[in-house]
């Protein structure tokens, strides 16, 4: 949230409230194609059950995320890929923009037009068709 002005404010997925250990899975709860970019929920934590040895994940540089090297089906068990990889957004995802003045508050849905990292803008198409650029910040508890 912003005081003055407008953001886009996003939930936070469960992954990132779990605490990591030293093998980190998570089992995906989405198909995902190959080259994909996945974001956080398309993922939930899971126990590792050892057939975990093919790297699911390759760091995409140009980008800074990550993208799967095959597709992935739902239920699959596969090591965890780092969070600062994953987008948090995906085109397609319904947000709120968020706008504050005083103690007034407005709240809009709207829906992403691209994948987008917290603290990055982002374009956003409302339902009365305008495209915004808004930046996306992440919702407090």
């Amino acid at each position: 949230m912003t005081r003055g002005g407008a953001a886009l404010v996003f939930g936070v997925a469960a992954l990132a409230a779990q605490p990591a250990s030293a093998e980190s899975c998570v089992r995906v709860v989405r198909a995902l194609a190959p080259s994909a970019a996945p974001v956080a929920a398309d993922f939930e934590r899971a126990p590792c059950t050892g057939n975990t040895a093919q790297a699911a994940f390759a760091y995409d540089a140009g980008n800074g995320i990550a993208r799967t090297r095959r597709a992935l089906s739902p239920g699959e068990i596969v090591s965890e890929p780092p969070a600062f990889a994953l987008y948090a957004v995906r085109p397609g995802d319904k947000l709120l923009i968020h706008t504050q003045s005083g103690p007034v508050v407005i709240e809009r849905e709207v829906e992403a037009l691209q994948a987008a990292h917290p603290g990055q803008k982002l374009f956003v198409k409302a339902a009365d068709g305008k495209v915004l650029s808004i930046p996306l910040v992440e919702a407090k508890p």
